[in-house]
């Protein structure tokens, strides 16, 4: 039998020629041998050459071997242990299952009403953290082994990356589980303490009041930051790239909930401020200045009425109401260094000296309130730590919450609502002065308006409170209530919440501030209506030019009672952002030594009249500027015209400070 030859490439025959794939002959085509060299024998280069390669032979070699030596030692350990590894692994996987149904539950509270947790409640949550603190116990103990084997583990190619980050996350869930478990301990017993003790008591419990117990446990508060500090660190190490995307996710979350808090501000800062503000060692008694916006003075208005509140141990312990004149007499007959008259009252009501009635003029209440700390000193009264006050719109607030209340006044019932509290009160003194009162009980109204209140907080249950104290932070943040401590701590923490109704600019803020008062001292400021019209040019060499026209729009009667709906004298201080130069104003400004930098100025405003003036003024071009609301001044309608925003000026109510975007698109104005 014959075969075909097979089909060849490049094959050689005997004369050094090449046969194509088809056997037939190819074009010879003669092969040159390569050039040879004479290898020297001594050369060193080679022979360190040769020496080399024959060390990384025996280094692959070698690394051959221990791999293999790796591999069949795994598999022996596999072989050997398969019985009880296989226990281990069910044991460690049932470990793992409890330990997530943990931690969905604990995230569950995240949707709890706090306003109706109770001590059971807390009970229940520190028993959670217990059992995820033993499953996560028990689930580090099944994963760790020796540190030999720890470490051959973690140098393994694919599966080291990832047993790392399951080991580091697994530290994670143990430091907070255990602070989970010691918060919601300290936890339960302040619930406890509150239930048994409430917020408010004439004297003084036997037991533990909730501010005694956050006291008590300060040491253990410490140690639970501390631990969440070393979670935070140890998290941040995590590559989360090597972990199941189920625990990714729940790290997100954990960054989410961490990211929201400053743990070592709450404890270091936070929690001092509170001790202090709120009696934690001994008693802190406040004077409270209720004022009256139908007679605006910078600050809000004047304090006809004024209150003690005592707080002791984080319990309302007492409150007390005056009337505004009584704390002056006392202050004129104490033995104290005379304080000059501010310059704009010196002018209007001419004095040898400042009275304690008038010592809240400043529109930065903080330099009102430590002026009038400092008066009240002088008196025999109890001392006090801070000064507080309150626009009628807090009353409203805390009545939108309580619902309204029936009072008696003079033989005569009254429902005061939200809307009607400033009404009722001014109307007893209208009364007073058509002849069909004898007395003045106008600020007698405010003192039982203001004990219902407190008494109606006192007896609410704690959703009530909460919901009451949402609205009282609300009040501070719009300036209706401004807050003063004694306390540095306690000041540092007001002022970086924005309650201390501060008019002055912050540091490092363009602020534009207007600050009124009714210099003609009637009782018709409410009937005043201002609008800000404010036209922003664009930045030329750093500078923007800014023209802002005032209205002011007195909307009383002169048929009425001059007293209520009367003339009217405004006295107008403009504040302007730092660095801004005045370029013109349309009415004169007053010589006034204290004025800001955009002047002060004298507005006539007879009843049913209005006025307007213009200031010119030029601002460094930054990329917002901030607009102050000043409490007590019914809100003024604001009219913003920015270079983005030329076609359609945006239109707001100063009812809180608002910040003017120069960078955005519109709308450019936002409430800060």
């Amino acid at each position: 039998m014959q075969f075909d030859q097979p089909a060849v490439s490049g094959t050689l025959n005997g004369t050094g020629t090449t046969r194509s794939r088809t056997g037939r002959q190819a074009e010879l085509r003669p092969i040159a041998p390569p050039a040879l060299k004479p290898i020297a024998p001594n050369n060193p280069v080679i022979t360190e050459t040769a020496a080399s390669n024959k060390k990384r032979r025996k280094a692959w070699t070698w690394f051959r071997v221990t791999r293999w030596l790796a591999f069949t030692m795994v598999l022996l350990a596999i072989g050997l242990g398969g019985w009880w590894g296989d226990k281990r692994a069910q044991a460690t996987l049932t470990a793992y299952h409890a330990v997530t149904a943990d931690v969905r539950g604990i995230q569950g509270l995240e949707s709890a009403n706090l306003s109706t947790f109770t001590a059971a409640d807390a009970a229940h949550v520190h028993s959670q953290f217990a059992q995820l603190q033993t499953d996560v116990d028990r689930m580090i103990a099944l994963t760790t082994f020796s540190n030999r084997i720890d470490h051959l583990i973690q140098r393994l190619p694919y599966v080291g990356p990832r047993y790392g980050a399951g080991t580091q996350t697994l530290q994670v869930v143990k430091l907070l589980a255990d602070s989970g478990t010691s918060g919601s301990a300290i936890g339960e017993q302040v619930l406890t303490a509150y239930k048994t003790n409430g917020l408010s008591d004439s004297v003084a419990p036997a037991g533990p009041t909730w501010l005694d117990v956050v006291n008590q446990n300060l040491p253990q508060i410490t140690l639970i930051t501390q631990q969440i500090d070393e979670a935070l660190s140890l998290r941040a190490q995590i590559d989360q790239r090597y972990l199941p995307v189920t625990a990714q996710l729940k790290l997100a979350k954990f960054d989410e909930l961490t990211g929201r808090y400053d743990l070592d501000k709450l404890v270091n800062t936070q929690l001092p401020a509170l001790q202090a503000a709120f009696g934690a060692n001994g008693p802190a008694r406040y004077l409270v200045l209720i004022q009256n916006p139908s007679e605006l003075r910078p600050s809000g208005g004047f304090p006809g009425t004024i209150a003690l509140v005592t707080f002791d141990r984080g319990q309302l312990r007492s409150y007390e109401f005056y009337d505004v004149y009584d704390l002056n007499q006392a202050y004129t007959e104490s033995q104290h260094a005379p304080v000059a008259q501010p310059w704009a009252l010196s002018r209007y009501a001419p004095s040898p000296e400042l009275s304690i009635l008038d010592a809240s003029w400043w529109s930065n209440f903080p330099t009102s309130a430590a002026k009038i700390l400092s008066m009240y000193q002088s008196t025999d009264w109890p001392s006090i730590r801070g000064v507080v006050a309150l626009d009628p719109a807090v009353v409203g607030s805390m009545l939108s919450i309580t619902g309204p209340i029936t009072i008696d006044v003079d033989g005569e019932t009254r429902t005061i609502t939200a809307d009607n509290v400033h009404d009722e009160i001014e109307r007893q003194r209208a009364l007073q002065r058509a002849g069909e009162k004898t007395e003045d009980v106008h600020k007698q109204v405010v003192a039982i308006i203001g004990k219902e209140i407190i008494e109606r907080m006192k007896g609410g249950d704690r959703s009530t409170t909460l919901e009451m104290a949402k609205a009282i932070e609300k009040t501070a943040e719009h300036r209706d209530m401004q807050i003063y401590s004694a306390d540095a701590d306690v000041q540092a923490l007001i002022e970086e919440r924005g309650w201390s109704g501060s008019m002055t600019p912050e540091p490092g803020v363009p602020t534009l501030a207007l600050t009124f008062a009714n210099v003609a001292f009637g009782k018709s400021s409410e009937l005043m209506h201002s609008s800000f019209d404010m036209t922003i040019g664009p930045s030329v060499n750093g500078m923007r030019d800014v023209q802002l026209d005032v209205t002011l729009d007195h909307t009383g009667s002169p048929d009425n009672d001059p007293f209520y709906q009367g003339f009217q004298r405004w006295w107008v201080d403009v504040t302007l952002p730092e660095g801004s130069q005045r370029t013109r104003s349309t009415v004169p400004e007053v010589s006034n030594p204290d004025e800001p930098n955009g002047g002060s100025y004298e507005i006539p405003l007879p009843s049913g009249s209005h006025a307007t003036f213009t200031i010119d003024f030029r601002m460094p071009d930054t990329s917002m500027l901030l607009l102050r609301r000043q409490a007590g001044l019914t809100p003024a309608k604001v009219t913003i015209d920015t270079p983005q925003c030329s076609s359609a000026p945006h239109v707001e109510t100063l009812n809180t400070d608002l910040i003017v975007s120069l960078t955005n698109a519109c709308p450019a104005v936002t409430p800060k």
